[in-house]
């Protein structure tokens, strides 16, 4: 959703559609006007097109503040390459380089280029992130069973 707080997303696919390079990719992007147009959207589309994409752009600032969103599990669990927007969030879970693509204004188009011209080490950064995902997953219900047992 590029709506009020949003905004920055606009400037970034703004200069996205402008560039040269980006003209020769497929892509979808879906800015929505609100949230019941978003809701409208279905799941099953929304599947379709992240199972069938290399790489997806994440943004995940919010009003105030950088937030871990739950659609990085989403694109992970599809072994899509994450471009995550600049964020310490992140970083407490994944490994910038090894995870995910971090990126900002000025330099996704290099990014983008590098790993759409190197898709084997594309490959490998979202296969660890994959693994890592699951792993994250099987530790979870120890770490909750830790601290029920500190209570």
């Amino acid at each position: 959703m590029a709506a009020h707080y949003r905004d920055y997303r606009n400037v970034f696919f703004n200069k996205f559609f402008k560039s040269q390079y980006i003209s020769s990719l497929n892509y979808f992007v879906r800015l929505w006007k609100s949230r019941e147009e978003m809701l409208s959207y279905s799941y099953e589309n929304f599947y379709k097109i992240m199972k069938n994409s290399e790489i997806a752009f994440n943004f995940s600032k919010s009003v105030d503040c950088d937030q871990l969103k739950g659609r990085v599990a989403e694109i992970i669990s599809n072994k899509t390459l994450l471009f995550e927007t600049e964020n310490d969030q992140i970083k407490n879970f994944f490994i910038p380089e090894k995870h995910y693509i971090p990126f900002n204004q000025n330099n996704f188009e290099e990014k983008l280029k590098y790993y759409l011209n190197n898709p084997n080490e594309a490959q490998n950064i979202a296969s660890n992130a994959y693994k890592h995902l699951n792993q994250l997953y099987d530790e979870l219900p120890y770490e909750w069973q830790k601290l029920i047992n500190k209570i």
